[in-house]
């Protein structure tokens, strides 16, 4: 009991960045959803299944705005930028994202309180070809999350960022196994 205080000002003085959090959020021999977190997967295990050159998986995310004012998803005909990060030695380490196509449609739009809806189609070949997008490593197994980038305050199409980018940790999801 005696180390709990010291155990909170120890991680109170870390960022979420630095943290070294353990491989996978376990109790009881399984894994635990993180109900904190605003972005919400279906489910906490994926299997990447192999597909042509590379592996497939298909996640259904959605994405609660907890912000008191409305936030804009920067989108390509619907296509957002939700990266893949992979818990590696303790540090959360990207190891997927999207090919995009370059256009800039009206932004989703996500009312304060309200949720979007979207899945991942996650493909990627190994790396070293001449397929994109590619996966970091070949090596599967593991705790994962996603990362929604682009999600901004106050757009604004005329400028590049498009606007004040909403905290990492307010669109990001919780963890998840693949195989």
């Amino acid at each position: 009991m005696r180390r709990l205080p010291a155990l909170a000002l120890l991680l109170a003085a870390c960022s979420s960045a630095e943290l070294a959090l353990p491989s996978e959020p376990l109790a009881g021999g399984r894994l635990v959803r993180d109900e904190t977190a605003h972005a919400q997967t279906d489910s906490l295990s994926y299997t990447l299944v192999p597909e042509g050159p590379g592996h497939r998986a298909r996640i259904a995310i959605a994405y609660t705005n907890a912000l008191r004012e409305r936030v804009f998803v920067v989108n390509c005909n619907g296509a957002t930028n939700i990266r893949l990060e992979k818990l590696v030695d303790g540090r959360w380490t990207h190891v997927w994202s999207p090919v995009l196509p370059q256009c800039l449609s009206a932004p989703i739009v996500v009312e304060p309180g309200a949720t979007h809806h979207t899945v991942v189609e996650l493909w990627g070949a190994a790396p070293g070809g001449n397929h994109a997008p590619v996966f970091a490593a070949t090596n599967f197994e593991g705790t994962y999350r996603l990362v929604w980038g682009e999600v901004v305050m106050r757009y604004d199409p005329s400028r590049h960022p498009f606007g004040e980018a909403v905290p990492a940790e307010l669109r990001t999801s919780n963890r998840f196994v693949m195989r």
